[in-house]
């Protein structure tokens, strides 16, 4: 929906933004194998996109949402350091993504 509508510039990044994600989303289908929950057909969009500012301002949100999911993650994942490492990175990677949108980082995600 935000790509759609977007226009120029802002639009081919919310594309790649997509693509980016629609990639992690299948890589973690693959490593969670059958314990991988069902993917949704669609969501229910927390914040209306009908131009470039609020197209953009759905996209901050989503992204800083997906920060803080994986940031939860962090404190169930102790003790086991191949899935800290594992969260690490994709928090790593959801920060890198929600910054490319203007974000402001937060310290420590998911410690504080």
């Amino acid at each position: 929906m935000a790509a759609a509508r977007s226009t120029d510039a802002q639009r081919t990044k919310a594309i790649a933004a997509l693509e980016r994600l629609r990639g992690w989303a299948t890589t973690l289908e693959e490593d969670l194998g059958a314990d991988a929950p069902p993917m949704p057909t669609a969501y229910a969009l927390p914040l209306d996109a009908t131009d470039n500012a609020t197209a953009k301002r759905l996209i901050a949100h989503l992204t800083r949402s997906l920060v803080q999911s994986y940031a939860a993650v962090l404190p169930t994942v102790s003790g086991d350091a191949e899935a800290t490492l594992a969260a690490t990175g994709w928090l790593s990677s959801a920060v890198t993504l929600d910054g490319s949108w203007g974000a402001t980082w937060d310290p420590f995600p998911g410690l504080s």
